[in-house]
């Protein structure tokens, strides 16, 4: 059975509930698609369990490469205040700690996963988790087909299955396979945290 949405969002981690709820809040109609069995499972993770959503003191200079040239285009259009707001729509307050690290004040990544999820359903995404996604063929619409047999279609589509980092988690690589089958080049991937091993 087939269904037609605006925007379909593959990848049901912190950028695509981010992504679900800005869109639908814009009058789209909005599938979001998750293989795990709930959404923002690296976002629990995050922070030792507790959640460094932000930070106070954001400007270029802490980004680099390519990504400095779209800051103030991003940075203009939403902000650390801005996300603050959002979660106090949900009545979860942030704190800020050193080195202007911004947490719930509850010190629990639930805290936050539970405010977007609560977006998410006020905002009437339709949301699918267990959903693995076996095909993605483009024209007219986008046809996405599941490896469980399911189709839906989609005007639009956005990939926000983040790269190799937690295989555990989820992030396993699928949406840099679908982007290069779509014609675009990743740049390339490499660890960034990763352990020291000293003799």
């Amino acid at each position: 059975m087939k269904t037609l949405y605006d925007i379909a969002i593959i990848g049901g981690g912190a950028a695509g509930m981010m992504a679900a709820i800005s869109a639908a809040e814009n009058g789209a109609k909005v599938v979001l698609i998750e293989k795990n069995s709930r959404l923002g499972l690296k976002v629990l993770a995050t922070g030792n369990g507790r959640c460094n959503v932000s930070n106070q003191n954001i400007d270029r200079t802490h980004y680099y490469g390519s990504v400095q040239k779209y800051f103030d285009l991003i940075y203009s259009q939403f902000t650390n205040k801005d996300f603050s707001a959002m979660m106090s729509r949900s009545d979860v307050m942030l704190k800020t700690e050193d080195r202007g690290r911004m947490f719930p004040k509850s010190d629990k990544a639930m805290s936050i996963v539970g405010a977007l999820e609560q977006q998410l359903q006020d905002t009437k995404v339709t949301i699918l988790t267990d959903s693995t996604v076996k095909e993605i063929t483009p024209g007219d619409n986008w046809n996405i087909s599941f490896a469980d047999g399911r189709t839906i279609t989609s005007a639009k589509l956005i990939l926000t299955t983040g790269g190799k980092a937690a295989f555990r988690l989820g992030s396993s690589g699928d949406g840099l396979f679908w982007a290069m089958k779509m014609g675009h080049k990743p740049t390339d991937i490499f660890a960034a945290l990763v352990p020291l091993e000293l003799e």
